[in-house]
């Protein structure tokens, strides 16, 4: 934040959230799918073999952990302080999935820019479509087995895509199980904050999921 405001100190900062046990559920997801390679250290350090081992591990460098991150109020509240309120806005990314016609208008206006036509961009294709349990399986035995080995290299390009949609049935069906213990560790972690924010935003944060 101190960074942006010295070079650009009149911007206008627009903060994009998502409630974080979704978030977490997600990058742990996109972790597994490039089996833990090319990440920052910080963020994929601990074993990624569970959902609930990367957890906990992160809890051992909580204050550089991507966890840490998902602290909303703590650096949002940096931004008021140095951009000031009236340049800050937070958008839901809940919402950008649920509403995106209404998404883009609240972008556009806070912008001060004309609306954005979402027809015109029916046509590209969703990219991150998330993983199947199939996937993950594949991910995860992958990366225990055989970490350094790309083998769509010894199949032929027509058994590769039938692999693919194979794995690539109930893509999005996901869910990544905690104990009920790490559970509570989050939301003692987050609750505060959230709290403090929607007060702050006015928003009611449990429409979005946000723990409270």
């Amino acid at each position: 934040a101190e960074r942006l405001f010295g070079i650009f100190p009149d911007a206008k900062i627009l903060i994009i959230i998502r409630n974080q046990i979704d978030t977490l559920q997600s990058m742990y997801t996109f972790m597994l799918m490039h089996l833990g390679k090319n990440i920052n250290l910080s963020y994929g350090g601990p074993s990624v073999q569970t959902f609930e081992r990367w957890i906990t591990e992160q809890e051992s460098f909580m204050s550089r952990s991507f966890i840490s991150t998902l602290n909303y109020y703590e650096f949002i509240t940096k931004y008021w302080q140095l951009f000031g309120r009236e340049k800050v806005t937070v958008l839901f990314f809940e919402d950008l999935v649920s509403s995106p016609d209404l998404f883009f208008d609240k972008m556009a206006d806070y912008f001060d820019v004309d609306e954005i036509d979402m027809n015109s961009n029916k046509s590209v294709p969703k990219r991150n479509k998330g993983a199947s349990s199939k996937e993950l399986f594949s991910y995860r035995i992958r990366k225990g087995l055989f970490p350094h080995q790309s083998f769509s290299k010894y199949l032929s390009l027509f058994m590769t895509k039938v692999w693919r949609r194979y794995l690539e049935k109930d893509v999005g069906s996901v869910r990544h199980e905690l104990s009920q213990d790490t559970q509570a560790r989050l939301q003692d972690y987050f609750r505060e904050g959230n709290r403090r924010l929607q007060e702050e935003l006015n928003v009611d944060l449990a429409e979005y999921k946000f723990i409270l």
